[in-house]
């Protein structure tokens, strides 16, 4: 009887898995919307770096427009 429980235990669960499956999805959908926020949000501050970096290339470098 033993030999038969592990198997029908390991069936149970698989089975348990796949009737919460849609629940993983809708968890794993949602932290990959969140990833994408927040990579829009590195894109920006990346967009900003990037002018604040020609900015001070400006400033630095030697004809530059200095006030």
């Amino acid at each position: 009887m033993s030999q038969l429980r592990r198997p029908i235990g390991r069936i149970s669960r698989g089975i348990g898995y796949v009737l919460n499956l849609p629940r993983h999805v809708r968890a794993l959908e949602r932290e990959v919307a969140e990833l994408r926020g927040e990579i829009d949000e590195l894109r920006g501050d990346g967009r900003r770096v990037a002018e604040l970096y020609d900015f001070v290339l400006e400033e630095v470098r030697p004809g530059g427009s200095r006030d």
